[in-house]
């Protein structure tokens, strides 16, 4: 009788990791997602930053104002008791007063015996400037200062309350039909202030003529714009003095603007460049120095 035995079949035997599940987790285990964290976070700020979510619009700090620059050019701005000249020390003291406040509107009237439009009010500075270089004084006697200032208003857009009428003469008015402070008080009417820059003053100094320079009598009329400044509820300055500029800046700082200048912001904060390469330092740091290849 032949009797078989059946032998069991073999088997792979595996302990089983169930007892593994209580073993606290070290510090290090705990900390390998650390670089992935300062990677992924480091790529978010640079993302953001490039996508321009902080840009924004703030209102201008001492702008939106329009301002007329009137100037004279008459043959007594050709005096030389101003470097160089009582001209060239004016469009000195205009670019000057320009370069003071970046967010107003300029524009150039000239004027001697009757004014005409130079450049329009514009936010244009370069073209103002380049308009001012090309300023040449007249031939011909006779000023109308009262006439010109008078002239102005139509060349400011409604609404006017931020408008102001900046004259820079010597103050000579001989040629005149009305006087610069019954000018400058219709010009207030309407909302238009007048500032007055004076050049020049009443004395002897060197003149050009064709037969070369020639010490003559010049005359400025400072009074005249005083009272025409003060008629418009404006400042009055001298043009060829030190803070001249500036005190027209502050004047002008302190009156409002009815185009609500907007100034943007930068779109990228600077503190962002700095934070990526903080993260990625960290990412660094972490993965080669504290987790050793773990992660």
């Amino acid at each position: 009788m032949i009797v078989s035995v059946r032998r069991p079949q073999g088997g792979l035997i595996v302990p089983s990791v169930a007892a593994a599940a209580d073993v606290p987790r070290t510090w290090r285990v705990r900390a390998r997602l650390l670089p992935r964290f300062f990677r992924t976070a480091c790529l978010a700020l640079l993302v953001t930053g490039m996508s321009g979510c902080w840009s924004s619009c703030v209102p201008a700090a001492g702008g939106g104002v329009d301002v007329m620059l009137l100037i004279d050019v008459s043959q007594s701005m050709r005096a030389r008791d101003a470097a160089p000249d009582r001209l060239r020390a004016a469009i000195s003291f205009a670019r000057d007063v320009i370069a003071r406040r970046p967010f107003d509107r300029f524009g150039i009237v000239l004027f001697a015996g009757r004014d005409a439009l130079a450049c329009p009010l514009t936010s244009d500075h370069e073209a103002v400037l380049l308009r001012l270089d090309a300023i040449e004084a007249g031939e011909a006697a006779g000023t109308a200062l009262g006439e010109a200032i008078a002239g102005v208003l139509p060349r400011f857009p409604l609404p006017r309350q931020s408008a102001v009428l900046l004259v820079i003469s010597d103050g000579i008015s001989d040629a005149d039909t009305m006087s610069p402070i019954a000018a400058a008080k219709r010009l207030r009417a309407d909302g238009v202030r007048t500032v007055a820059a004076a050049i020049g003053r009443r004395q002897t100094a060197p003149f050009p003529t064709a037969a070369g320079l020639i010490d003559v009598e010049v005359d400025a009329d400072e009074t005249a714009l005083r009272a025409a400044a003060d008629a418009g509820h404006g400042v009055f300055v001298r043009a060829d003095a030190s803070g001249g500029a500036a005190t027209v800046a502050r004047f002008l700082d302190g009156l409002p603007s009815t185009r609500a200048p907007r100034q943007p912001l930068s779109s990228t904060p600077p503190w962002i460049g700095p934070a990526a390469v903080g993260l990625l330092l960290a990412e660094l740091i972490v993965a080669v120095f504290v987790l050793k290849g773990l992660w």
